[in-house]
């Protein structure tokens, strides 16, 4: 009786540590994929207003200069 609870508790112990090391790689897996879409969706975000920036940096660039 008790070298079977022994057995069934080494056999828990295992399947835990099984769990434990594929879930690991997992996280690690899925905070990459968040990083590289949130850093896309920046870059999508920055590529739309990007051209109005630069267009207002240049128009204040050349009011400075009494261009404009």
């Amino acid at each position: 009786m008790c070298s079977h609870f022994v057995y069934c508790i080494i056999q828990l112990l295992f399947f835990l540590c099984v769990c434990v090391c594929l879930s690991v790689p997992l996280k690690v897996e899925h905070e990459q994929i968040q990083k590289r879409t949130f850093t896309n969706w920046i870059n999508a975000q920055l590529s739309k207003v990007s051209k109005y920036l630069i267009s207002f940096t240049q128009q204040k660039h050349l009011a400075r200069k009494g261009l404009s």
